[in-house]
């Protein structure tokens, strides 16, 4: 019997009225058939919706997946949700994408039985405009954004998955890139470890990527990264003269921090529960030849955390 698949998309956006993240999905069950969902995560609350119809997508040129009166791509967000416990419209733009420098899964994309392959679409991008969320208006104006995708067949059963978005006010001078531009001072990380299991040989497996005022520093397991430190929230990663720390605040905190309940694909059924704070406390530290690139704490963070 054939195994079934999932791709999904994760845009989150973030500016100083609110964050607020979407994850489009389709699902192809064993016997072929294709469904979709929709999850809807805030701050304090997270919705998934059924489908009538598995959404439609395109990759090249360029992201696009339209399902009912949404769509969603690299040059922005419509919204058109109208569910009894959850209403979402309105409009987001996005600036020029900034696209990672090749596949953010390296030489793993030649492995065959992953369970999971993951890819980066934006690692940052202006935003504006707004949502109405439930009749309460967020406005997204000077906002930032991330895109990033999934497919496969399951989550790892273990793993972490961080990504943070600030701008460096030092380094707000624009950079011109044809009709549009990006705030050059605009950074992202993004940091996944988990347990991979190719070809039935376990290893921890590390993906991830520092963009800091205009350069990517790609950290990966094909580029010779590994695990220094992980434990209680904290994950630590050396990857030559370079080192990355990534620490959930709060952990033991009561109540615990806030993460809500996501579905996550299994065999491609949405039959997993996992938790992500889309917005919690967290400090990161990079560090590149002993000097320290930066040191913040952040309320901005995104955590999954299921080791």
């Amino acid at each position: 019997m054939l195994s079934g698949s999932f791709e999904g998309w994760y845009f989150k956006q973030q500016s100083n009225g609110g964050v607020i993240a979407f994850i489009p999905a389709v699902h192809t069950g064993r016997d072929g058939e294709k469904s979709g969902s929709l999850q809807i995560v805030t701050r304090d609350k997270a919705w998934c919706v059924v489908l009538p119809d598995a959404p439609v997508y395109t990759l090249k040129p360029a992201l696009s997946v339209s399902t009912g009166g949404c769509t969603f791509s690299s040059e922005g967000i419509k919204l058109d949700i109208r569910q009894p416990d959850i209403s979402v419209t309105g409009q987001l733009c996005f600036g020029l994408p900034t696209l990672p420098k090749g596949d953010i899964m390296g030489l793993f994309k030649y492995v065959p039985f992953m369970e999971c392959r993951h890819s980066v679409f934006s690692m940052t991008h202006t935003l504006s405009g707004s949502l109405t969320v439930n009749d309460s208006c967020m406005d997204f104006a000077d906002g930032m954004g991330y895109i990033e995708g999934d497919r496969g067949r399951s989550f790892p059963k273990r793993y972490i998955w961080t990504q943070c978005s600030w701008e460096d006010e030092s380094r707000t001078d624009m950079l011109q890139h044809g009709t549009g531009g990006m705030k050059s001072g605009l950074c992202s990380v993004m940091l996944s470890v988990a347990d991979v299991r190719p070809l039935g040989i376990p290893f921890i497996g590390i993906i991830g990527f520092v963009y800091y005022c205009g350069t990517e520093h790609r950290i990966a397991t094909y580029c010779g990264a590994k695990i220094d430190k992980l434990s209680s929230g904290r994950v630590t990663v050396r990857q030559g003269d370079m080192k990355l720390t990534a620490q959930l605040l709060d952990w033991n905190a009561k109540p615990a921090f806030k993460a809500q309940k996501l579905q996550a694909p299994v065999s491609g059924r949405m039959e997993r529960l996992i938790k992500e704070n889309l917005a919690c406390r967290a400090r990161y530290t990079f560090t590149v030849k002993e000097c320290v690139l930066f040191d913040f704490i952040t309320d901005k963070a995104s955590f999954e955390y299921e080791f």
